[in-house]
């Protein structure tokens, strides 16, 4: 069972449902983790240690060394430098929690004796208790690891934009954003969107945009940008007062249908909220100004006022009727 909940896990891991997934067992996954090590500790004996202590911090060090040995080459033919090679090998050279597992099955089937398995547990555990040091010095080895020359350090990347709602507005703004080169992460609720969209090459994976846990799965903490596209109004107050209050940094576009619901979306947190009868109707009389006027600087002019004159309503919380809007 252990084997094929590890291969599951790995299935999942390259699944688009995954972070829909990573939030409905997150609060299982702790519970459980800590009742694993506790019963591992509660296994161990520390005399087993004790007894042999050169004997156990030689194989600690014997493991360590022959996973970075095999590691940090490994690493460098993925292209990464010297330094930041050996910082990847120290990470991964500790033993971990499945080895706990395979030992534990192997004792119980008893194809290791008491002694061995207790020295075998000790040693992973040493391990894992090594974790933090091997990583402030894989963290040093990393800074050591510098381009040559200051022309050829590359900028960090952009924090990637999170959008919320993959249907045709938000498809729309993908594709706008892909164009660019700038990097996105699109979440949808709606599985046949995410399969359909994803095999289109699209960055979309499924998920409930109102959950925080989801949210912070596809990285929104690591994003500055978040564009809420939803087609339903509940939805997207729930995903902007959910972003709001995980996220106080981050920049928040949402898509309202009129001013009404647009201030809405403002007092529960939208940096900007957009409505789309507005700006349908200034695209349709932007081509009836152009036709009839035939002076672009004017056209502009007058969209540009009024467009700031229908916004301010939002601002300054001016009601106004969803039927007034849809007959303008």
């Amino acid at each position: 069972m252990a084997m094929g909940a590890f291969i599951a896990g790995l299935l999942i891991a390259d699944s688009p449902y995954r972070h829909e997934v990573l939030a409905e067992i997150e609060p299982f996954r702790g519970l459980l983790l800590g009742l694993f090590f506790m019963s591992m500790g509660m296994s161990l004996e520390v005399s087993a240690f004790l007894e042999q202590p050169a004997m156990i911090l030689g194989m600690l060090v014997s493991l360590i060394g022959i996973k970075f040995i095999v590691l940090w080459p490994l690493a460098q033919s993925f292209g990464l430098r010297v330094g930041s090679g050996a910082a990847v090998a120290l990470l991964l050279a500790q033993s971990g929690e499945f080895a706990l597992v395979i030992f534990g099955y192997a004792f119980q089937a008893e194809l290791l004796d008491a002694s061995l398995f207790q020295q075998l547990l000790a040693v992973v555990v040493l391990s894992m208790l090594a974790t933090p040091l091997l990583a402030y010095l894989g963290q040093r080895l990393a800074s050591l690891s510098t381009p040559e020359s200051a022309e050829q350090v590359e900028e960090p990347p952009m924090a990637p934009v999170v959008l919320a709602g993959f249907g045709r507005v938000g498809r729309r703004i993908g594709k706008i954003l892909a164009s660019a080169d700038l990097p996105y992460v699109a979440i949808d609720y709606d599985s046949s969107v995410v399969k359909r969209e994803r095999a289109n090459g699209h960055h979309v994976y499924f998920g409930d945009g109102r959950r925080p846990d989801v949210l912070r799965s596809i990285g929104a903490g690591d994003a500055d940008l978040a564009i809420v596209t939803v087609d339903d109004l509940q939805a997207t107050e729930a995903i902007v007062a959910s972003l709001r209050a995980a996220y106080p940094h981050i920049t928040i576009l949402a898509r309202g249908h009129d001013a009404k619901q647009c201030r809405t979306l403002r007092d529960l947190g939208a940096s900007l909220a957009v409505s789309e009868n507005l700006e349908t109707s200034l695209e349709l009389a932007r081509e009836v100004l152009i036709d009839r006027l035939n002076n672009p600087d004017q056209v502009e002019t007058s969209l540009r006022r009024f467009r700031e004159d229908y916004y301010a309503s939002v601002d300054n919380e001016i009601a106004i009727a969803p039927a007034d809007d849809q007959n303008r």
